[in-house]
């Protein structure tokens, strides 16, 4: 059998992957969850018109001059990940898991503090984490007299060159999965559409009669954060102003392994016994963005706070990879083992741009006697803005193939996304503080895509705080809920193999601690 094909040209290989992968690995640059010092993360993320919390910069720089002390800060969170999953062809599943990650450490520097009516100035540098991708999973569902993944490969191949069909199913033909036949010029065609070794038993009136037992496992990890550089002051502590140049990182690896135990098997060649078709991903990418802020205090108990994010200018690397391998109960031909396996196809690296939306936020707050803080926050962005491109420096990849990808997201990302974020926080006494949050953002896919996507999310927050002179200790614990859809096989929008679909909750456990000098 031929084991060599001068058709894998990368724009080919990612016209597949568009429709099948590209809407969701772009909106990982849209995700942000609720990451940041104990003290943000219990009052709901609701600071943009507070300041004085390092987490705080994220939303506006302007908070930077409400720092009166020079402040040094480490958060560490424990995630617990709860993933509901199915039905999967009728099964249900419940997977957990638990991590320990850096969620943010920084440091403010007040430079001068000025009499009344005088101006005072501050500088801070911060790593927010952002977003965490991590993922792991396996569900098993049997499938009944129903259509395989094999199956699909043959009939959608059938009569065909080799050199002609598609990638997937070339795979499959060189792991000896499809039949073929050669022609007097040595042509290699896939036979009918029968010609599949991947299921069942052939029956008199010459259909397949396929049954299988589906595994799907998923291996996804990575994360998103920040690094900002944050300038700026305040006015006889009334008005407030900031500019933060942020450096916005991400990177993502998912590796997904989609395995058929075929259940009714015949002489060989018709013996497969399982086959697995194994996929990969890897994306990282840096940015540059900034931000501009300002907070009014017209009395104590009203603060006002806006800002505006610019767009994030994205330089994006990513490969991608995949290959098949199989099982059968004997060789399929003679002088071939029972075990077979395609080769590995990839893409090898190709680089391109993406520009993420602005993002515009407003904040009211008041603060009461010292006592009480009450805060609110609304956050806007059109994720539909968000634009791929070849760029100056972009390679394997041509602008035909990113405007295929844009198409994909023009017609599923949401022309508006909100957030919504309410906080409190309120003094015991000289030491002690308690804290509550809740938070609503909406998803970054249009309302009717987001049954097949990511859901909007929703989740409550609560914390403690205790001083000890300059040490200050913060712990914080929140809740965070949405509903997911694992595409497992789709091609050209033909849904070959059932979605899972995820209830996703997240508890999230953070401890901090901060020093004043």
């Amino acid at each position: 059998m031929l084991f060599k094909r001068t058709f894998l040209l990368s724009g080919l290989l990612l016209v597949g992957l568009a429709k099948a992968q590209t809407p969701e690995e772009t909106a990982l640059f849209s995700e942000e969850r609720l990451f940041g010092t104990p003290r943000y993360q219990a009052m709901g993320g609701a600071f943009t018109s507070l300041g004085n919390d390092l987490s705080g910069l994220r939303l506006n720089p302007a908070g930077i001059g409400v720092f009166r002390h020079n402040e040094l800060n480490v958060t560490f969170d424990f995630l617990h990940k709860e993933h509901r999953l199915g039905p999967f062809y009728g099964n249900t599943g419940i997977h957990e898991q638990g991590e320990l990650s850096l969620s943010n450490i920084g440091l403010a520097l007040p430079l001068r503090q000025a009499s009344q009516g005088d101006f005072e100035w501050a500088l801070g540098i911060n790593f927010n984490k952002t977003s965490d991708f991590n993922q792991s999973y396996t569900i098993i569902g049997s499938q009944p007299n129903n259509y395989t993944l094999g199956e699909y490969w043959g009939e959608s191949s059938a009569n065909q060159n080799v050199n002609n069909i598609s990638n997937d199913a070339y795979a499959a033909w060189q792991a000896y999965l499809l039949v073929d036949t050669i022609t007097p010029n040595d042509d290699r065609f896939i036979r009918d559409t029968n010609a599949s070794y991947a299921f069942g038993v052939p029956q008199p009136d010459g259909s397949i009669q396929s049954s299988a037992t589906t595994e799907f496992d998923v291996q996804q990890y990575g994360s998103s954060g920040i690094t900002e550089f944050s300038f700026g002051g305040n006015y006889d502590r009334t008005l407030f102003y900031g500019l933060t140049i942020g450096i916005p990182t991400l990177n993502y690896t998912r590796e997904s392994f989609l395995t058929e135990y075929i259940n009714e098997q015949d002489a060989a060649p018709y013996n497969a016994r399982n086959y697995t078709y194994r996929r990969r991903s890897d994306l990282s990418a840096t940015g540059f963005n900034f931000k501009l802020g300002l907070i009014y205090t017209p009395s104590p108990l009203l603060r006002v706070g806006a800002s505006y994010q610019s767009p994030s200018w994205f330089q994006v690397d990513q490969t991608y990879e995949y290959d098949i391998a199989a099982q059968f109960n004997g060789p399929p031909f003679q002088g071939v083992n029972a075990s077979t396996e395609s080769e590995i196809f990839s893409t090898n690296q190709y680089h391109y741009a993406l520009r993420r939306p602005a993002v515009y936020r407003l904040g009211i707050s008041s603060v009461i006697d010292e006592w009480l803080i009450l805060s609110a926050d609304y956050h806007y962005t059109a994720p539909q803005n968000t634009d791929l491109r070849r760029g100056v420096s972009g390679f394997n990849i041509s602008s035909a193939t990113l405007a295929t990808y844009q198409n994909g997201i023009d017609n599923r990302f949401s022309p508006a996304q909100s957030t919504l974020a309410i906080g409190t926080e309120i003094r015991l006494n000289q030491r002690f503080y308690l804290r509550g949050g809740y938070r609503y953002q909406t998803s970054v896919y249009r309302p009717e895509e987001r049954a097949l996507a990511t859901s909007n999310q929703q989740g409550f927050s609560a914390g403690l705080g205790a001083q000890f002179n300059r040490l200050l200790l913060n712990l914080s614990f929140s809740q965070q809920r949405r509903d997911l859809t694992d595409v497992t096989y789709t091609f050209e929008e033909n849904q070959v193999i059932q979605n899972v679909n995820i209830q996703q909750r997240l508890l999230h456990f953070s401890g901090g601690i901060t020093y004043r000098f």
